[in-house]
């Protein structure tokens, strides 16, 4: 199974390559997902794509979906879906553009206020993952300050494994008034916790 839902939300120079295109030995055993709704922010339309190669892949999960009533997709997420592909590229591209002016942001904050956090680089997506492990908290001491202090609602790294711990996803995708507002309510809550144990 193949989660490619951030597919087409690739930065400027870098492209992204489908686990089902290295090869029919991969492509033959391969449950490829995509969907609108991160691309384009439809997720409330409800509908996905499933791309399947293997014909005895096909027809078993097809027969699955049917058996749970699960094979049919509501209009408003065909037409909404079919109108994103179809007209939405130049919005796409503005979008992708917007984001990683985002994620340059984000970096560039953190290495000049607080170069104690590291942001991990990427090629993609609206979440970037951040390393507040350079403060010295426990997990549950991260959570309350960023909640609490901060005022901050990320999601906690280790939600996706042990290795995980000491990180926090950051959704990009919104307002930059939003982003930088809350780089700022970060930087006041650490310079006021590190004034506090003076």
């Amino acid at each position: 199974m193949a989660d490619e839902i951030h597919h087409d939300l690739v930065f400027k120079g870098k492209r992204h390559i489908p686990f089902a295109s290295l090869g029919s030995k991969y492509s033959n055993i391969c449950i490829t997902c995509t969907a609108p709704s991160k691309t384009f922010n439809l997720a409330g339309l409800q509908i996905s794509n499933i791309i399947i190669e293997n014909k005895e892949i096909l027809k078993r999960l097809n027969s699955y979906l049917e058996s749970i009533a699960l094979t049919m997709s509501n209009v408003f997420g065909i037409i909404g879906s079919e109108a994103a592909y179809n007209t939405g590229e130049e919005w796409l591209e503005e979008l992708i553009d917007y984001i990683e002016a985002n994620k340059k942001l984000v970096q560039k904050f953190m290495v000049e206020k607080l170069p104690n956090i590291k942001v991990i680089d990427s090629d993609a997506t609206y979440l970037l993952w951040i390393d507040f492990r350079g403060l010295g908290l426990e997990q549950a001491e991260l959570d309350k300050f960023l909640a609490e202090e901060a005022k901050l609602w990320l999601n906690a790294g280790y939600i996706y494994g042990e290795e995980g711990f000491g990180f926090e996803r950051l959704n990009l995708a919104c307002p930059r008034s939003i982003l930088e507002k809350g780089l700022k309510q970060l930087e006041g809550a650490i310079y006021a916790a590190h004034s506090d144990s003076m």
